[in-house]
């Protein structure tokens, strides 16, 4: 029989725990591979109900001076300001008469072939660089070219027309009360990617 010095015993005894914990996994060092990264995802929503389209609308009356021929042109009408986050457009056009107005209101060939009526007129405007014939406009109607405002844009609107046939009431008044024009403004959409 061998003598095992205590030397001995106590260096089994560490081989025996270290072989232990590497099997459980319990060594300082990694033994079977990092564990992966795991992922997750968070939905950020923006509730924009808050943002309304902010447009700045002339809505004073336009005082319109007529010449002796029966004519202006270049009337200043106010300016169209976009103060929007978005883009705008006036997606309508409505022109009403005015209550009690004995004015009529026509188109531009219908104004120069009419003999007959009383107290007739022709009207037309400018929004920017977009021509309107407003007596086509008898009721709410998309404009026939685009008017369009991106942010932080202006458009200058000017009216021109003209006035014949008239009768003494109509001479008589210093000022009359024509047409109201309405406008409607709407939100730009890009269009689909």
């Amino acid at each position: 029989m061998t003598k095992t010095s205590r030397f001995n015993y106590i260096k089994r005894g560490l081989v025996g725990v270290c072989a232990a914990t590497m099997l459980t996994g319990l060594c300082a060092g990694t033994a079977f591979g990092a564990v992966a990264d795991q992922e997750s995802q968070t939905a950020v929503q923006l509730k924009t109900a808050d943002v309304n389209i902010s447009v700045t609308v002339p809505t004073s009356p336009v005082a319109v001076a007529v010449g002796s021929n029966g004519t202006f042109t270049d009337i200043a009408g106010g300016t169209f300001t976009n103060n929007s986050l978005c883009g705008v457009h006036v997606s309508k056009i409505a022109v009403a008469k005015t209550a009690d107005s004995i004015m009529t209101l026509k188109g531009d060939t219908e104004f120069g072939t009419d003999t007959a009526t009383n107290n007739i007129a022709k009207l037309s405007a400018t929004v920017g660089s977009v021509p309107l014939d407003l007596a086509s406009y008898s009721t709410a109607t998309k404009p026939t070219s685009a008017i369009e405002l991106g942010t932080g844009a202006t458009a200058d609107v000017k009216f021109s027309g003209a006035i014949k046939n008239l009768t003494a009431e109509a001479m008589g008044a210093p000022a009359l009360d024509f047409v109201t024009i309405t406008w409607t403004i709407a939100a730009d959409t890009l269009p689909a990617a």
